[in-house]
């Protein structure tokens, strides 16, 4: 039960449990080898060696050259006193060494903070389901302006932004369609009537879709057969003004919709 005490209170100083048995074992002996020390302390031998090793290096014990090696403890009241006082030694010098980095350290962090990451305003989507939810919380963030080029494989239907939102707040929807055979003529029609602006071309070179001036979601559809899902959502306005250009002169370009007949005879 002493035992079991002092390697408590070994531990409490500093000691690893192996350390600690394999002291106590040597305070038993006048002269110990390796293999008696094992035996003493329950520790294996292997791990002995490395108790001993660091055990010298702190003071607690003294290895005896010859034919045989042996390993014997030093006087407690010396090694431990000795102890204490490098270990208080050695907390000044870290609390000098804190203070010190404290000084150097702190202007980094602080010039860290306000540096410009070119990356922080990208964010890549993968996935369908996740694509689908990040275009939704997009359009339901929306204020003022969607601009959008609307072209198949579609992850989720052409925008459908409440008519309430675009008639309470002003929104102004403007959207480039591609012709295909896609099935949201109807619905089409019914957005038009309702104040959406649409029309149409024979080829657009990707998806895209802005908002407010200030958000801007690309869709670099990859050559292959099977669809692929992945967007890239850059959240900057100057960027989002440069698209904004690009999207203009498509629509100058591009046919509005009289009736459903015009689609349909425009897809032939």
């Amino acid at each position: 039960m002493e035992i079991k005490k002092l390697i408590e209170m070994l531990l409490r100083l500093g000691f690893n449990r192996t350390e600690a048995k394999v002291y106590i074992a040597l305070l038993g002996g006048d002269s110990l080898k390796a293999s008696e020390i094992t035996v003493r302390s329950g520790v294996p031998r292997q791990k002995v060696y490395g108790a001993l090793k660091k055990l010298s290096h702190s003071g607690f014990c003294i290895y005896k050259p010859g034919k045989i090696h042996r390993y014997s403890a030093t006087d407690p009241q010396i090694s431990i006193n000795d102890y204490i006082k490098a270990q208080k030694e050695q907390e000044v010098f870290r609390e000098a060494t804190a203070l010190e980095l404290l000084m150097k350290l702190g202007p980094m962090f602080e010039k860290s903070e306000h540096q410009f990451n070119p990356f922080e305003f990208i964010e890549i989507v993968k996935g369908k389901n996740q694509i689908e939810r990040r275009i939704i919380q997009l359009e339901d963030e929306i204020e003022t302006e969607f601009l959008g080029f609307i072209k198949a494989p579609y992850v989720k239907p052409p925008p459908k932004i409440p008519i309430k939102k675009i008639s309470e707040k002003k929104l102004r929807m403007r959207c480039i369609y591609e012709i295909d055979k896609w099935n949201e003529a109807e619905f089409l029609e019914n957005q038009i009537r309702q104040g959406i602006e649409a029309r149409f071309v024979e080829k657009l070179p990707m998806k895209l879709a802005i908002y407010d001036s200030r958000s801007v979601m690309l869709d670099f559809q990859l050559p292959t057969d099977t669809p692929t899902y992945t967007i890239v959502v850059i959240e900057h306005p100057y960027f989002a003004q440069l698209m904004k250009i690009a999207f203009n002169s498509v629509w100058e370009e591009s046919i509005p919709l009289i009736d459903r007949k015009e689609l349909i005879d425009f897809n032939k």
